[in-house]
């Protein structure tokens, strides 16, 4: 069991540093798991952007060429952001019924009704993590009944997926209002285009 929380541990953070690059430029988080990603360790991935953070910044800077400031200056969220977008041309990969089946299973946990639930799957993808492994991630969309019997509107989710024989665990993340990650994931192929590289 310790292996399974571990893996979802690592599995959500990988996936949610593979985020639009807004999120690198204003968020310690996503800095924070980026960097992590990237094999740069910023200490605890707790949003502050303390002395860990910065140690793994400068050294980040210091690999790519950069100047060393330990700082979210623009050059440095430029190559952050030119690294993300080569990863928003995720491989992306059929959505399979075992992921649909992971991914209702973990949802409707949270859900009062999942058997209301209307879910609509957008893109499941692969994406690298620090070690040279790949992951599977998938997104989307559901809509549920809430306590009163009406539908809430559709919230974007994203999971990390954990292939375990032939099903899927799925560590979903469903957007807040205020903090559309997983809304980013599933647009991230759409705001980005192989000729943004020539601009």
């Amino acid at each position: 069991m310790k292996r399974i929380v571990s893996m979802a541990v690592l599995c959500s953070s990988i996936l949610f540093a593979s985020m639009h690059g807004t999120a690198v430029a204003g968020n310690a988080v996503g800095l924070q798991m980026q960097l992590y990603v990237l094999g740069f360790d910023p200490g605890r991935i707790d949003g502050a952007f303390g002395s860990s953070t910065r140690r793994a910044l400068r050294a980040y800077q210091k690999d790519r060429g950069l100047p060393v400031t330990g700082e979210r200056d623009q050059p440095t969220i430029d190559k952050l952001v030119s690294w993300e977008r080569a990863e928003a041309q995720k491989r992306d990969i059929e959505i399979t019924e075992p992921m649909k089946d992971g991914v209702q299973e973990a949802i409707g946990k949270e859900l009062i009704d999942p058997y209301s639930a209307v879910y609509e799957y957008e893109r499941a993808y692969h994406y690298p993590d620090k070690y040279g492994a790949t992951g599977t991630a998938i997104c989307g969309t559901v809509n549920a009944k809430n306590r009163y019997g009406a539908y809430v509107g559709r919230q974007y989710f994203m999971a990390a997926l954990l292939a375990i024989g032939d099903k899927y665990m799925a560590f979903p993340f469903i957007d807040k209002d205020d903090y559309p990650l997983a809304q980013n994931s599933c647009e991230m192929r759409r705001w980005y285009t192989p000729s943004d590289d020539k601009k």
